[in-house]
């Protein structure tokens, strides 16, 4: 049997409009919700995230948010011990848009995200967590002032390239400041710390330096002197 040639990964963009404070009370998400955890695995609110699902345990969670009017935390571990895993304090919760079933009984899914919260308690395979800390927080990202981002563009193009990240020119420099943020912070291949960093930063405009000041840590670390623009 011919093997297919495997693609590299590929930056999308979201598109991402203006959201108000009426429209983020609109949404009732449950504060009682079954999650996955995995490290280095990070959703952004109005992010997409392409989920393939293998274990049993996360296929019943899975199983579960699809009950739960399909709504699905992430959030990282900070460590494991040996019956159970310590979690970062602060995650996101979304919503499966897209669900398919494979052949080998795993799962695909696609999740788009919606709130940041906060991790209170873990019961019975199920997270229990507060969004009033973030109840805000999209109103004031509409309200940022336009990030200077001409440093991470200087860094980006050889940095994708030297990730084998398949990348459209348009796209990223058509992309808006939050659109841009998010996909590179949930597609990078960034340390579980600094995506950490990056879910919990405040503004778009702090996430832009902080990917900014990420990339340019693991250019240095590969090679001061390939393709850092001078």
């Amino acid at each position: 049997m011919k093997s297919q040639k495997k693609l590299p990964p590929k930056l999308s963009f979201p598109t991402i409009g203006k959201i108000t404070k009426i429209d983020v009370e609109k949404v009732v998400i449950p504060a009682v919700i079954p999650y996955l955890s995995k490290s280095g695995q990070l959703l952004l609110p109005k992010g997409l995230l392409p989920i393939l699902v293998k274990e049993p345990e996360d296929i019943k969670m899975v199983e579960k948010a699809l009950m739960k009017g399909r709504y699905l935390g992430i959030i990282q571990p900070l460590k494991e011990l040996k019956d159970k895993k310590c979690l970062y304090q602060v995650g996101c919760v979304g919503r499966i848009t897209t669900f398919s079933e494979n052949e080998d009984g795993s799962l695909y899914l696609i999740l788009k995200g919606i709130r940041r919260f906060v991790a209170k308690a873990s019961k019975a395979g199920l997270l229990h967590v507060d969004y009033s800390p973030y109840d805000d927080e999209r109103v004031a990202f509409d309200g940022d002032k336009p990030s200077d981002r001409g440093r991470l563009m200087g860094l980006l193009k050889g940095y994708l390239n030297s990730i084998n990240m398949e990348i459209n020119w348009n796209d990223i420099t058509a992309a808006s400041d939050e659109s841009l943020a998010t996909s590179l912070a949930m597609m990078c291949p960034f340390e579980a710390n600094e995506k950490q960093a990056i879910l919990e930063s405040s503004t778009i405009k702090e996430r832009i330096e902080m990917i900014t000041a990420f990339i340019e840590m693991s250019t240095i670390k590969k090679s001061p002197f390939d393709w850092m623009p001078h």
